[in-house]
């Protein structure tokens, strides 16, 4: 399924909040790049903004109103829809595993801690729900990447990368904020430690040509009143 590319840009803050930097979502471990200590067997759940040629869509992240196709009336966000494992040059985050042909042990599962009423995580291919209710999980397969950077600073390194999508029912109306909060697992052999909760925001805003559209009346109607 295609959704429609972002036509404008509509407001990034709520109230007085903070603007929080929002990249592509990834899991790693060892926060603190010192190996040896005791985060190293701990999943890390992060965003990575700030870095020349990442994009910063701050947070609340935009739900965008679907005008057409098979989730019309949906607000869908448009920024962001991929989970990531971590692959800094650095080495310092990766997960392990940097021969093609062993699978690392670990297996990394994202858990669902809390939803606001009326947020979805849809598959991007059949628009099925995820993670329907709370302490559900989706796991996520292993894929060797030949130009992701392993744990040794070099590249090759087995991660995953999966696409869903980030969506609330058409009962939404627009300004309306979400918070859906997560969880990463290792479901598999490694053991390693699950990640802190990691809440991303949302709000819902509109189709951006119907909101162009306002945009415009707002202007000739001003005129005409002139």
């Amino acid at each position: 399924m295609t959704i429609k590319t972002l036509a404008m840009i509509l407001a990034s803050t709520v109230g007085t909040q903070a603007v929080l930097a929002h990249a592509h979502t990834h899991v790693g471990r060892n926060q603190d790049q010192t190996w040896g200590n005791a985060d190293d067997d701990k999943l890390w759940f992060f965003a990575m903004p700030g870095v020349p040629g990442w994009p910063d869509w701050g947070e609340p992240l935009e739900l965008v109103k679907q005008d057409g196709g098979l989730l019309d009336g949906w607000y869908v966000c448009e920024h962001l829809d991929c989970w990531h494992s971590a692959h800094p040059d650095h080495g310092n985050w990766q997960l392990g595993g940097d021969d093609p042909n062993a699978a690392p042990d670990w297996l990394i599962a994202i858990e669902r801690v809390s939803f606001d009423a009326g947020f979805y995580v849809l598959d991007e291919d059949t628009l099925a729900p995820l993670l329907t209710s709370d302490a559900a999980t989706v796991t996520f397969d292993h894929l060797w990447m030949d130009d992701k950077y392993n744990e040794n600073g070099t590249l090759g390194a087995w991660g995953f990368h999966v696409h869903t999508l980030f969506a609330v029912a058409p009962t939404a109306v627009e300004g309306e904020t979400f918070a859906a909060t997560f969880r990463a697992l290792d479901v598999g052999a490694a053991g390693y430690l699950p990640s802190d909760a990691y809440t991303m925001t949302f709000v819902t805003v509109p189709e951006p040509l119907t909101a162009a559209s306002l945009v415009v009346g707002m202007i000739v109607l001003r005129r005409r009143k002139r």
